[in-house]
């Protein structure tokens, strides 16, 4: 939710800042997202984004952040220049609301407020629901369709329900990213650690992997990982484009930057993925234990 406050009237500027601040939410990565969080929780000693998420609402932390956002501008009363735009967004289904508060004083001495929504706040929130993430970004479900599509939806299907429980599913066009929980020790927060493409290439499942954040957070070696990998699996190399380069990812540390080093390859049989997700389970029953 992107709010927006505004001492006294609304000047039709203000409608054109709170669209601005959406138009840039809208477009945030899940682990953007959670960056900003983190780093607003940490500078203020409030705990992790699931410990927080967890507090005020009562529930955990939705594997899939920013699926949708509603804009609210706040201000003391509405202009007419303010009310009519905002009006003509609602009509376009624009999830953007105006709420005005009033100060009043009772004969008692008391003082309140009172709060008036432009537009009911349950019709906003359906709106907001039907603005979601862009078309292009799909689904989970939707990208095992286009996986069994392509002809690997065996594969994809495998390491979907291998790493549940261990690792949090976040779909982009084509791609899933796989995250994990940092230690509270290390900040907490959820990073990516792998990505699988949907799409048929080289006939496998496409994935890559953030070795480094594998050792880091899950403990993981770099060797171990390479062993159950498939044997044309090659590493990536700081320089290489898009995502590949994985130093580039978002929420990496300085230090991470400097150490990144990243897998690539592809899965081509059920005997491929097993080995990876017999590895992740194994480690996650060690811990467990440790604990």
């Amino acid at each position: 939710m992107a709010i927006e406050l505004t001492k006294g009237r609304t000047p039709r500027e203000v409608t054109a800042q709170t669209l601005d601040y959406a138009s840039w939410v809208k477009d945030l990565s899940p682990d953007e997202l959670a960056k900003i969080a983190e780093d607003y929780l940490n500078s203020r000693s409030l705990g992790s984004l699931e410990e927080a998420f967890q507090g005020r609402f009562h529930r955990e932390l939705p594997e899939t952040l920013n699926t949708n956002h509603r804009s609210i501008i706040v201000a003391e009363a509405l202009d007419a220049s303010t009310k009519r735009i905002i009006d003509y967004l609602a009509g376009l289904r624009v999830p953007l609301n105006l709420l005005t508060v009033q100060h009043f004083q009772a004969d008692d001495g008391r003082r309140m407020l009172a709060r008036v929504y432009l537009v009911d706040p349950e019709v906003a929130a359906a709106r907001s629901r039907s603005h979601s993430r862009p078309k292009s970004y799909k689904t989970v479900s939707e990208l095992q369709v286009m996986a069994d599509e392509s002809g690997i939806g065996d594969l994809y299907r495998q390491v979907r329900n291998g790493v549940r429980g261990i690792l949090s599913a976040q779909p982009y066009a084509t791609v899933v990213g796989y995250c994990a929980k940092r230690p509270p020790e290390d900040g907490g927060g959820v990073r990516s650690v792998m990505f699988v493409d949907a799409k048929r290439e080289k006939g496998g499942l496409f994935f890559l992997l953030h070795a480094t954040r594998f050792k880091a957070i899950l403990g993981i070696e770099l060797d171990a990982l390479k062993e159950c990998l498939p044997r044309d699996a090659r590493g990536t190399e700081r320089g290489d484009p898009g995502t590949l380069d994985v130093s580039t990812w978002v929420g990496s540390s300085e230090d991470e930057k400097q150490h990144a080093r990243g897998l690539i390859g592809w899965f081509r049989s059920s005997e491929e993925v097993a080995r990876f997700i017999n590895l992740l389970r194994n480690r996650a029953q060690s811990e467990a234990q440790e604990e």
